[in-house]
């Protein structure tokens, strides 16, 4: 009889643990509605009981599955930090109802937290979707670092499945003052830090993000940043680190345009890092003494940065470009991209990193500051960079194809075809430079200089076919409209005259690349 009991006793815990497992696990998502028009007090879950403020939707803990339904066209101020995280099957969503136009929620200077405070938030959690919101966060009377949809991670684990897309933030201006701003603010930002929200240095080493996607979104007229990641390693001594935690991270089909520093940058990747499809337009807008350039990859290995289209930076002190490889890259693949209109020229290349490449790029009128077309600081053979089948256009107050700080340099530049409007373009700010330096196989037009005078480079020798194309590109006050590289394909000194560099790639319209390739970024058929 006892050993009955006992067993009746077992069978009865174990349904119970079976059915708290089977609740937990089966948990009903609940869609939230959010209506000015609606009450605190409603239960939130139909459009006719919907509730009212962000005050209620910041107080309650979502569970996986469930959607907070902004009405369309409505409008809110103050901030959205609502709590809770989803599940790898089931994210968190946050969206719109009722029609086309987005709801608009306005954080008017937010300043809750010491290193930066979103009008959107979310802090340690994962699984979530942010979709097409309005959001803006400005204030004269308030001095903050400030962001427009602001994700944060300074925990011990790394956060996972974050997506933002087709959203519209706009008029963000976090504070720029020199002494005291954090280029980590702006338009869409996603920090990983060890440091807690008071500014406390905590001992987490984990704090990066994984499998986001920033697809979709406009960015218009913020400061610092449009889009960026990051994560930060803060010692007591007062350095710092930048550990590649981030995976799978993609930036796709975004607009960023009127930004007061960085366009978009894509930093501590440690594989699977994709910038694509994205424009970005009138970055680095004020002239400070800051670093700012276009769109760039920071510390990060393994990442394609492909078809998108930068213009008209105009500042950015001693970067500025539209492109850049930094510090501590490896393996970072610029490709098929198209600059034009920047101030201080197409691309930084920074030292310390590796396995760079810049391919099949189309570069036209950068540079025209008085400026170079390529900043370039690699000093050794493992830092090279393979810059090939690239074509820039120049504007005749560009100065130099190559600007460095030191005569020794290591270089790989072939297969290009450089057009000047100027016989004044130098190659390098430097004549006797003494470093491993390979120019070959390029295709030149309108300069002269004996860096491309030797091996296989060539003079391209019919003026029409070349004065035709820049006759279709607009001056810049009119922007370039009219652009139509395709002419190229008619300049036959180009065909099967390059060097074979890599196979199984493809030029600038997406055609498959020969055994014998030609020179620039069209590949004869």
């Amino acid at each position: 009889m006892k050993k009955k009991k006992i067993f009746c006793f077992i069978l009865t815990f174990a349904i119970a643990i079976l059915g708290i497992a089977f609740t937990q696990t089966n948990v009903k998502a609940a869609t939230y509605y959010v209506d000015p028009k609606g009450s605190d007090s409603n239960s939130g879950i139909s459009r006719n009981y919907a509730w009212k403020t962000l005050a209620k939707v910041n107080s309650v803990q979502f569970l996986p599955g469930d959607k907070i339904l902004f009405k369309s066209g409505a409008e809110w101020n103050g901030q959205l930090h609502p709590k809770g995280s989803g599940n790898e099957n089931h994210p968190i969503e946050i969206n719109k109802y009722g029609g086309k136009e987005r709801p608009r929620i306005n954080g008017n200077g937010t300043s809750n937290y010491v290193r930066n405070s979103g009008t959107v938030m979310l802090i340690n959690q994962h699984d979530w979707v942010i979709s097409n919101l309005e959001v803006t966060n400005y204030s004269l009377q308030v001095h903050s670092q400030r962001s427009g949809i602001l994700v944060i991670n300074n925990g011990n684990t790394p956060e996972k499945n974050i997506t933002i897309a087709n959203n519209f933030v706009h008029d963000v201006n976090s504070d720029t003052q020199v002494d005291h701003a954090w280029k980590v603010t702006g338009g869409i930002i996603l920090i990983g830090i060890n440091e807690d929200l008071n500014g406390k240095i905590n001992n987490n080493k984990n704090f990066g993000f994984q499998n986001v996607s920033v697809t979709s979104n406009q960015v218009k007229n913020v400061a610092t940043a449009g889009i960026r990641n990051k994560t930060t390693m803060l010692y007591s001594n007062g350095s710092e680190s930048y550990p590649k935690l981030n995976k799978n991270i993609r930036y796709e089909n975004n607009k960023v345009d009127d930004v007061f520093g960085d366009g978009l940058i894509i930093s501590e990747v440690a594989s699977d890092g994709i910038v694509k499809n994205n424009i970005v337009n009138k970055f680095c807008n004020a002239n400070t003494s800051y670093n700012y350039a276009g769109l760039w990859v920071m510390s990060s290995d393994n990442v394609v940065v492909e078809r998108n289209e930068v213009a008209n930076g105009k500042y950015g002190s001693n970067d500025g470009t539209a492109f850049d490889i930094d510090l501590n890259c490896n393996n970072v693949i610029v490709q098929h991209n198209y600059s034009h209109d920047n101030a201080r020229g197409t691309v930084l290349f920074m030292n310390y990193s590796k396995n760079g490449v810049f391919r099949y790029n189309v570069s036209v009128n950068d540079g025209w500051d008085n400026n170079k077309l390529i900043s370039y600081l690699p000093k050794d053979n493992a830092e090279k960079v393979d810059i090939y089948n690239n074509l820039f256009i120049t504007n005749p107050n560009t100065a130099e194809i190559f600007k460095t700080s030191s005569k020794k340099r290591t270089l790989r530049f072939v297969n290009n075809v450089i057009i000047s409007k100027s016989e004044k373009l130098k190659t390098f700010n430097y004549d006797d430079m003494t470093g491993d330096i390979n120019i070959c196989n390029n295709a030149t037009y309108g300069f002269n200089d004996k860096w491309f005078t030797s091996g296989e480079n060539i003079k391209l020798q019919n003026p029409v076919l070349v004065e035709k194309l820049l006759s279709d590109i607009q001056d810049s006050d009119s922007g370039i409209n009219n652009l139509n590289i395709a002419e190229l394909l008619q300049i036959s000194e180009l065909q099967k005259a390059g060097t074979t560099i890599a196979s199984n790639i493809t030029d600038f319209a997406g055609n498959p690349i020969s055994i014998n390739p030609s020179i620039g970024p069209l590949e004869f058929k």
